[in-house]
């Protein structure tokens, strides 16, 4: 399991429950938020286009709404570094 060293992955709880899976801990140097900036962005179009326009109440009703998200950022959702296009337009043409 990759992470940055934000505080939640550096957590006694966090790393008892990664390794209690068997995987291996590794995290990005300080400061090397570079290294994952593709990851980084995708999770700030998250929230800034739909956790925080919605109230919910609770891990399900995220869950579910997110999983409404996803397909529409995949299939609809035109990117500008995509020159416009969808991801499945670029994968699949």
């Amino acid at each position: 399991m990759n992470s940055d060293q934000g505080a939640e992955f550096c957590s006694e709880a966090w790393v008892a429950a990664v390794q209690g899976t068997g995987a291996r801990i590794s995290q990005d140097g300080r400061g090397r938020a570079l290294d994952n900036v593709m990851v980084e962005r995708l999770w700030r179009t998250v929230k800034h286009e739909h956790v925080y326009l919605h109230d919910y109440q609770g891990i399900p009703e995220l869950r579910g709404g997110l999983g409404g998200f996803f397909p529409y950022y995949n299939d609809r959702r035109w990117h500008q570094g995509l020159d416009n296009r969808t991801p499945r337009q670029l994968l699949y043409g």
